[in-house]
Parts: structure tokens; sequence; C-alpha cells
């Protein structure tokens, strides 16, 4: 909740940490998320597994935070954070697909995704605001993949 009144945002979403940018993947239960973080990262770190934060109050930089919450298997080994790479929102394919997508799909997408202990007005208001800020960063991407690692290279082209 401190987070949360900081104007913090957290996500049901993995992230993985690759090349010094922290990939997030969000999606329903049943996505991919948990098996992009452990199974398919690409050599990557997995950070989050079910929900990870993110703020921009630091250094007015987009950062990712991991979080333990959901991970009772111990996949994420230690606190890792990091500035945004990309936030992808999957769905389960036979073949790998990445599409752009605009900042109002981004919005709708997130605030599906939000993660928040109270609902008062003040919370909305910066709920909606850093949603609104990572929506108008333009690091958003619709990623259809199959069960391999292969979507890095389209994630990184």
């Amino acid at each position: 909740m401190l987070c949360e009144e900081r104007g913090d945002i957290l996500l049901h979403s993995s992230a993985v940490l690759m090349d010094e940018g922290a990939w997030l993947f969000l999606g329903d239960g049943g996505a991919g998320k948990t098996t992009i973080a452990v199974e398919l990262n690409g050599g990557g770190v997995p950070m989050s597994v079910d929900r990870t934060l993110v703020t921009a109050r630091f250094d007015e930089q987009l950062r990712a935070w991991g979080t333990p919450f959901g991970d009772s298997d111990g996949f994420v080994k230690r606190a890792l954070d990091a500035p945004i790479a990309g936030l992808v929102f999957i769905d389960q394919a036979d073949r790998h697909e990445l599409s752009s997508i605009g900042e109002w799909e981004t919005l709708q997408g997130l605030l599906r995704q939000s993660v928040s202990a109270s609902r008062d007005r003040g919370s909305v208001d910066r709920l909606m605001k850093m949603a609104g800020i990572l929506a108008e960063a333009g690091l958003s991407r619709r990623m259809k993949f199959r069960r391999d690692d292969g979507f890095w290279d389209l994630l990184r082209s």
C-alpha cells in the first residue's frame, strides 16, 4: 500500500532482466508469464514471476522492481531492478509474432493487469497517472509466442 500511495503500480506480470533492461510480460492466468521468466528467458535473469512493481519516482526513469509475490518455488533468487526495456502483452500461439500497439490498447491492458490494494479516489488517480505514463512511453507490444525462446530475437530488433 505504501508503494501505491507513492504512485507506483503493481502489475500482474513476469519480468526478465536481459541486456541491462527489464522486459515485462503481461497476460491473464495461464498466458505463459511464468514459463517465459523461468524456462524461456533466453539466458536472462528472472526478476519476478507473477507481480512486478513499476515506478518512476527515483530518477524519473521507468523502472521495474522484481518481487517475490507468487514465487513459492523460489525462481527469483534476489531483488533486482532495472530500466524497462519493454512491456509485452502475451498470447500463446504456434508461431512467434510481434506487433506494436498504441497508447489506448496499452492503457486498457495495464489497467486489466494492475493489482491494487485499495480503490479510493486517490489510489485510482495515482494508478491512472502511472498507467498513462507507461502507455505514453511507447514501450508496448503484443506478442504471440510458441514454447521456445526464439521470440527474443524479435523483441531485440
